[in-house]
């Protein structure tokens, strides 16, 4: 599910946040209430973060999509063969910009 928040959209519920971020890369995030539904998503797929990241923990004020979301999340990047899976399965709600 994509959505543009420049047209006035918000993203459906779903388990995932995702944005383009660069190349190939995606930035992934869920709520940290949902974080043992979102790993075992993750390990069902055998999705893992991209090459040299980790998952870690954003707050609202120091993450945009904790921020946004309005709670705590986890985040990480991942691959754009990973972002498909997600997409395929319709778990993520991906934040697209218009520029």
């Amino acid at each position: 599910m994509q959505y543009y928040p420049e047209d006035n959209q918000a993203p459906a519920a779903r388990l995932f946040h995702s944005q383009h971020n660069f190349r190939d890369t995606y930035s992934l995030s869920w709520p940290v209430a949902r974080d043992a539904e979102a790993r075992t998503k993750l390990a069902s797929l055998r999705i893992r973060p991209a090459a040299r990241t980790t998952i870690t923990r954003g707050e609202p004020g120091e993450w945009s999509d904790a921020t946004r979301l309005g709670e705590p999340v986890f985040h990480c990047l991942i691959s754009g063969h990973a972002h498909s899976k997600l997409t395929d399965l319709d778990v993520t709600a991906q934040r697209v910009l218009l520029d």
